[in-house]
């Protein structure tokens, strides 16, 4: 059975909060008051700069530094039927529009949210579809007589010319509490379109970044407001590195791209001792349990593909599978396993609860310029060399000074100064590698 527990903690303008299942830490989210980190779910009234014909697409404004994408192929049937009666429109949507958006994707890389005109707006025990006639139940409720039940229901309750979906703690609720549900839903629905009415674009109309306000209403749970002890914030520090060390001295290395997430197993100090097979299968069964937790915490979203350390034998993969979806089986995050590839990797989709905390907690390195590497301490010395060569080639003879810390500065002294040439700074700031020393 599981035990879970919502600690929030709260500092300045910052807000963590991590879900505990008995004891362990298995979620994060981070917001801060400006507005910026967890805003998935939070409506907008956006404007319309740009339509991208050949992507079927369009550029609104949300209020952002980066304008949010939205496909039009995610338009409502209100939208699309815009040009119907009126000739001189000739598509549902144009530059200056004004438009409901809701945030389905958080911003990564260079790129902006992803919105919808779609909303889908959750509440304890049902999911209300304001522009949708389509109703459902969440497939973790299995029992066939209780899902026709709760559809009967949500046909009933749901306002008219609104769909819903049956959540997975509606499988014991009663028909008031979900009816009541859909009302306070719809009453959200309504104060949004109030906001939109009378708010100048771009404007937010409805929050969902309140950490805690979800977490009690999506996990039927109480949120304690403290400061996180050492051990979560050891376990939270340790998950969100590039490389996580195991018990067994394997370890995982994690890297995000803008098209996906890759998480590669290595051996490092675990050599077993037993044959090859059982060593491999051994660490790699490890290591799904491990990923499938890092998966959770760091809410890791889009395609995640995993390179598991090389087996020969079908059944051992068959093994690692089954460890892998056992692990993440507690996980509440919408998903799928796609097995593993020709290749040997094995492939899974994630839609994100919260937004990766990373994205909230990290940024772009200003030296690398966020492609995770820096030039190496001889390549950077040469590099200052030709800067002081093309000064000399443009008549430049005056006193120059090289800015060069640590490395750079011994590599410029072994190699020797050009004439009037000195170095400005000498002290070295080295950065901390992945054990943090």
């Amino acid at each position: 059975m599981i035990e879970r527990k919502i600690i929030a903690d709260r500092i300045g303008d910052e807000t963590r909060l991590a879900v505990l299942e008995n004891g362990e830490p298995v979620e994060l989210a981070v917001s801060y008051r400006d507005g910026k980190g967890g805003r998935l779910g939070n409506l907008y009234k956006a404007r319309v700069e740009k339509l991208l014909k050949g992507m079927n697409a369009a550029f609104v404004n949300i209020g952002d530094e980066k304008n949010a994408f939205l496909s039009l192929d995610d338009l409502p049937p209100a939208a699309r039927d815009a040009t119907v009666g009126a000739p001189q429109r000739k598509t549902p949507l144009r530059a200056g529009d004004e438009i409901i958006v809701q945030i389905v994707k958080e911003p990564g890389g260079d790129k902006g949210p992803k919105v919808t005109m779609n909303p889908a707006l959750a509440g304890r025990y049902a999911v209300l579809l304001p522009t949708m006639t389509s109703f459902g139940v969440s497939r973790k409720i299995e029992e066939e007589a209780r899902r026709e039940e709760l559809l009967s229901l949500l046909q009933r309750a749901a306002p008219e010319g609104m769909g819903a979906i049956a959540r997975t703690a509606s499988e014991n609720a009663s028909e008031e509490e979900i009816r009541e549900d859909l009302a306070q839903l719809q009453a959200e629905w309504g104060h949004a379109h109030a906001l939109y009415r009378f708010k100048k674009a771009p404007a937010l109309v409805h929050d969902e970044s309140d950490l805690a306000a979800r977490a009690a209403r999506d996990l039927n749970c109480e949120v304690e407001f403290a400061p996180f002890d050492d051990a979560i914030e050891n376990r939270i520090e340790k998950a969100l590195r590039r490389r996580v060390w195991l018990d067994s001295g394997a370890f995982l290395v994690i890297d995000r791209c803008e098209a996906m997430t890759v998480i590669d197993v290595n051996s490092g100090k675990f050599t077993g001792k037993k044959n090859l097979e059982t060593t491999l299968l051994k660490l790699n069964c490890e290591a799904a349990r491990e990923i499938a937790k890092l998966v959770r915490l760091r809410d890791l979203g889009g395609i995640i593909v995993i390179d598991f350390v090389d087996m020969e034998l079908e059944e051992d993969r068959r093994s690692v599978l089954e460890a892998f979806e056992q692990a993440l089986a507690p996980d509440r995050a919408k998903r799928r396993i796609h097995g593993f590839t020709g290749a040997g990797l094995l492939e899974m989709t994630r839609r994100p609860l919260w937004g990766a905390a990373e994205n909230e907690l990290f940024e772009a390195c200003p030296r690398c310029r966020g492609e995770g590497r820096i030039e190496n301490p001889r390549a950077a010395a040469h590099a200052l060399l030709r800067q002081v060569r093309r000064r000399r080639a443009s008549g430049d003879e005056s006193l120059t000074a090289l800015n060069a810390n640590g490395k750079i500065a011994a590599t410029l002294w072994e190699i020797g100064l050009p004439q009037n040439v000195v170095i400005a700074k000498e002290e070295a700031h080295e950065p901390q590698d992945d054990t943090g020393n």
